[in-house]
């Protein structure tokens, strides 16, 4: 039997979508699998049930343990971005035993065979991904000429060895850190009264957290700063110099808006093999995830990626989102699955009284669940003759 190596990286509210993802792979792949899963902090309980997956499927389940003074030095990281979105960026020294690998993110669905993508020739490259869903806003920002979405990667670490990969992540991840660190220096030298600098101490950490996006907190501090002249009269040349220091410490806010994916794309822009948009199936709603070219009906989909709204939440749009709980609903989970199944009918209940039948239909269930025979009229055009959900006509 062949063998492929398949990373995951999670904390503990992750867990249990991240054993869906897991699951998912192994009941659409034939070959043997390693999983490495490195752990942001996963409950004992929860390592076991993830561990217990070795005992009924093709696989075999490695807890990989990051050190903690690592975990310092990651900025960027707030209640929806944990410090485990870097982790894989050091595969390579904390996988030794692997030279290749593929990384997914836990917010997917594998439902093709993960071998293919495994044995991808990566034609001297270290990496191979789909181009991002929107990816010409982050080319324009970050001044790269493509950019990828980092929720699956195959990935050379062989050649991460060789060419010292994970310095030049470092020192790119330390030099946007210094900028965070400057932050409250910044303040500091506006004005010397600790007691006007706590109504600015939530700005400092959404900074820090990078909550804001750099152009809230250039305007935000910028405002700070003109409040503190006019109270403290620090004058015109004292302004200028902090504003000309603030617009350079907020270059380096617009040039990580997603963390770990942008020191991807800026470390590997010349690295990277940019592989069939099946690998990475972005979906957010339908007509979205249709116009990026990620959603049409002829398109194959080997790797469903649920990105922004999560199938296991309320106001989630996606045409897959039906597909996402028919595999949550084999996990140890199985009654969280049927909760959120009584969500979706409610919702579905709701909703057909202003939204199309059949994109209703889509949203809950999936597109497997409908089917439409469509017939064209005298003009050529075409209209849904016959609707039948799970085979039975509505």
């Amino acid at each position: 039997m062949s063998e492929v190596n398949v990373c995951f990286a999670s904390d503990d509210r992750y867990s249990k979508y991240m054993y869906t993802a897991m699951l998912s792979l192994l009941l659409n792949t034939k070959a043997f699998v390693h999983f490495f899963i490195f752990d942001g902090g996963i409950r004992a309980e929860n390592r076991k049930v993830l561990a217990g997956l070795a005992g009924k499927h093709h696989c075999s389940v490695e807890i990989v343990e990051f050190p903690e003074k690592l975990r310092n030095m990651f900025p960027g990281t707030d209640k929806h971005l944990s410090e485990a979105i870097y982790y894989r960026l050091y595969a390579a020294t904390f996988i030794p035993q692997a030279d290749r690998l593929v990384y997914i993110d836990c917010d997917t669905l594998v439902v093709g065979d993960i071998e293919k993508l495994y044995n991808t020739d990566l034609k001297g490259n270290c990496i191979a991904a789909v181009p991002d869903g929107n990816a010409k806003k982050h080319i324009e920002r970050l001044k790269v000429e493509r950019y990828i979405n980092s929720g699956v990667l195959l990935m050379d670490l062989a050649a991460f060895r060789a060419q010292h990969i994970e310095d030049e992540f470092t020192a790119y991840i330390r030099e946007y850190s210094a900028k965070i660190a400057a932050f409250p220096k910044l303040l500091m030298e506006c004005v010397t009264d600790p007691a006007s600098l706590q109504e600015f101490d939530a700005l400092r950490k959404r900074a820090e957290s990078h909550a804001d996006k750099a152009e809230a907190v250039r305007e935000k501090v910028g405002n700070f700063i003109r409040a503190c002249d006019q109270k403290y009269g620090l004058g015109e040349t004292k302004v200028k110099e902090l504003l000309e220091r603030l617009l350079d410490y907020t270059d380096g806010l617009d040039h990580l808006d997603f963390p770990d994916q942008d020191v991807i794309n800026c470390v590997l822009r010349d690295r990277t093999l940019y592989l069939d948009k099946s690998w990475n199936v972005q979906t957010i709603g339908r007509h979205r995830s249709y116009i990026a070219g990620f959603d049409r009906p002829e398109s194959e989909k080997n790797i469903i990626h649920y990105i922004v709204r999560k199938p296991w939440r309320y106001h989630c749009h996606s045409p897959y989102q039906g597909l996402w709980f028919s595999y949550f609903a084999k996990t140890p989970w199985k009654l969280e699955a049927l909760y959120w199944y009584v969500i979706c009918l409610i919702k579905f209940f709701y909703y057909r009284r202003d939204v199309g039948a059949d994109e209703v239909w889509y949203r809950i269930l999936g597109v497997n669940a409908i089917k439409c025979r469509t017939e064209s009229d005298a003009d050529g055009h075409e209209h849904v003759a016959e609707r039948r959900l799970f085979g039975i006509k509505i």
